[in-house]
């Protein structure tokens, strides 16, 4: 992607906006998926340390389109850097008093890109960043740079804005009901036991609401290759339940299947989508953290083996 520098105003100047200094709330408000809107004026943007291992870009967007960014402001490792977004670059850009503003990161090592805002914007259709509100001052926005979620620590990629901006959580559902509580959900079988290859039935517990509810699974990623041929590690039922294979690689450290989902009630309230985590230890008593990234589509067959066959003389 062509990235082009604008010419960002840089000065000592930055580190303090409207009186105060940067720094961290005191009563802080953290809000999953929020979003930034513009008053108007200048908006500073701080580069906090992050933890991450991929170096991630911070980047202005025209619209949640991974194509459509207006300007790289910096990246994940241009820590204490401060950048101001002028109200006549903004002007140039198209955003105008009351627009969202649309800030995401790319990841070079993985070609993806996440944005502020909920779910349905992101290739894994999970939030991807926490903001913390300062009433009156600004706010701090974390990101996740690791498709499915990765450790929820929301410190891959960290930065502080001010100025002209505004903190608005996600819009509530336009129905009046509460939607489903999936705080405590939690898969049937948190471990399949033992790993006999076979596919074992896996539901979602844990939702409550006041209203009945239906659970959709979205996706179900998992840290290992899929068995090869037409064989498939996961299969969503009627997309409520899934079946799970009880197979690890022999030579792995476990494997860890990470089931999405979202709950909505009969009013069409949902709860943001929600993700459960299911391991097949290598054995017995086996701690089973992710042997890397959790990227693999377990309902997707991987490609088969192709036949050596007799070669032509």
């Amino acid at each position: 992607m062509k990235t082009e520098w604008l010419g960002w105003a840089l000065s000592a100047g930055c580190l303090a906006v409207a009186g105060h200094a940067f720094g961290q709330p005191a009563t802080p408000e953290t809000v999953l998926g929020g979003k930034l809107f513009y008053t108007g004026g200048d908006v500073q943007v701080k580069m906090m340390p992050a933890s991450a291992e991929f170096t991630s870009e911070l980047g202005l967007y025209k619209a949640a389109e991974a194509s459509q960014r207006k300007q790289l402001i910096a990246t994940s490792r241009e820590t204490d850097r401060v950048v101001t977004v002028t109200a006549a670059q903004m002007k140039s850009y198209g955003i105008a008093k009351g627009d969202e503003l649309i800030f995401g990161i790319f990841v070079p090592n993985t070609s993806h890109t996440y944005f502020m805002g909920d779910g349905t914007r992101n290739p894994d259709h999970i939030a991807h960043c926490n903001v913390t509100i300062e009433p009156g001052k600004g706010a701090s926005v974390g990101f996740e740079d690791a498709f499915g979620g990765g450790d929820r620590d929301y410190n891959d990629n960290t930065f502080y804005f001010s100025g002209g901006i505004r903190v608005a959580p996600p819009a509530p559902p336009a129905q009046a009901n509460t939607p489903p509580d999936c705080s405590k959900a939690r898969p049937s079988a948190t471990e399949l036991w033992p790993p006999n290859h076979k596919l074992v039935p896996v539901t979602i517990e844990g939702i409550t609401d006041t209203e009945p509810f239906k659970v959709q699974i979205v996706s179900v990623f998992q840290d290992e290759p899929v068995g090869a041929g037409n064989k498939v590690d996961a299969e969503i039922v009627d997309g409520s339940s899934v079946r799970l294979r009880a197979e690890r690689l022999g030579k792995g450290d476990s494997r860890v299947y990470n089931i999405t989902f979202r709950a909505t009630d009969t009013q069409g309230a949902t709860c943001p989508d929600t993700t459960v985590s299911v391991s097949v230890p290598h054995h017995r008593g086996a701690e089973t953290p992710p042997n890397g990234p959790v990227t693999y589509d377990s309902t997707k067959p991987s490609e088969a083996p192709k036949s050596k066959g007799k070669g032509k003389k």
